[in-house]
């Protein structure tokens, strides 16, 4: 095999990097489907270019519950390609890259499936930048996407859980560790993690080698490609009411406090809406929440130090999350 494809010994700083993000009709990689995928390329020195970015059909209905996280309906997947036809495209992506994604457990895990369904079976070498903080000393760790964002002065994602947003927001933050990281190479991460008494799944993709160029080049210029607004090139849909009152919770809960100003502009924004579209997108930002925790099978006293705080912010919206 040949070393270029192996990265252990290459700095984090000189590698080029694929940041992903997936949605999906639920949690379960064996059972459910990523119904939306995103990725963008990212090497140090050049800006984030988007390279892929579109809604997929799951060829099953997408359930309530994932409905209220991400919003992608039955019917915005109505003509969006299967992931078996844009398979090879993520492959040739994939080709020569190091995947990044916040929580790239979850992420991982459903792509890799999506892999092997199509024929498409090898190891991913991947960093976690939910995970990756602790590692370089750069905070506690395991922050939601916002939260990172706002801790390591990164732009944070216009709409919550959207696949293109959520990348390019990654793209932000992966920036920001890899100033943090210097000279610093993979094969480093494993014994700073061990110094730590740390581990994570990603720690062992490194040993992997860069995926492999594919016979097959498809790119994304090529397949019938549907992006969550204004596919087939129209413009994008503008906001609506809900999306605005969402995207402002979710600007004012980033310090999971809530000041007296927030809650009255936020109070305000509310009259514009019916009280059920309010309480779905509260609905929304916890459930969301409490994914993101339980996605590795357990909650750390942290995570749930803030779900009280998010918790209580919302109770002072008009919501009172159960459980």
């Amino acid at each position: 095999m040949s070393t270029a494809r192996q990265i252990l010994g290459r700095e984090l700083r000189k590698v080029a990097w694929l940041v992903i993000d997936v949605e999906t009709t639920g949690l379960n990689a064996a059972d459910d489907r990523i119904v939306e995928l995103a990725a963008w390329s990212y090497s140090p020195g050049d800006a984030p270019q988007r390279l892929l970015d579109t809604l997929i059909d799951p060829q099953r209905p997408i359930p309530a519950a994932a409905q209220a996280v991400h919003g992608i309906t039955d019917a915005d997947v109505q003509g969006a390609p299967r992931f078996g036809q844009i398979a090879h495209a993520v492959a040739a992506l994939l080709a020569s890259r190091v995947v990044a994604a916040h929580n790239a457990a979850f992420d991982l895990r459903f792509l890799r499936a999506e892999l092997a369904r199509a024929g498409l079976l090898a190891p991913i070498p991947h960093v976690c930048t939910m995970r990756l903080p602790k590692l370089l000393r750069a905070g506690d760790g395991d922050w939601p996407l916002w939260w990172a964002c706002q801790q390591l002065d990164a732009p944070a994602p216009d709409t919550a859980h959207a696949a293109s947003a959520d990348a390019e927001a990654t793209a932000g933050v992966l920036h920001r560790l890899l100033q943090r990281a210097g000279d610093l190479t993979f094969r480093e991460l494993p014994e700073i993690a061990r110094r730590m008494h740390l581990h994570d799944p990603f720690l062992d993709s490194l040993k992997a080698p860069l995926w492999p160029a594919t016979a097959q080049v498809v790119t994304a210029s090529q397949l019938p490609l549907k992006r969550r607004h204004g596919g087939d090139g129209a413009a994008p849909r503008p906001p609506s009411a809900a999306q605005r009152y969402l995207n402002a919770v979710m600007h004012a809960l980033k310090p999971l406090t809530l000041s007296p100003e927030a809650r009255a502009h936020l109070i305000g924004l509310q009259a514009s809406l019916p009280d059920d579209a309010v309480q779905a997108v509260h609905q929304r930002i916890w459930r969301g929440a409490r994914r993101r925790h339980r996605e590795d099978g357990y909650v750390e006293a942290f995570e749930a130090e803030r779900e009280q705080r998010l918790r209580a912010c919302l109770v002072a919206l008009g919501f009172d999350p159960w459980p």
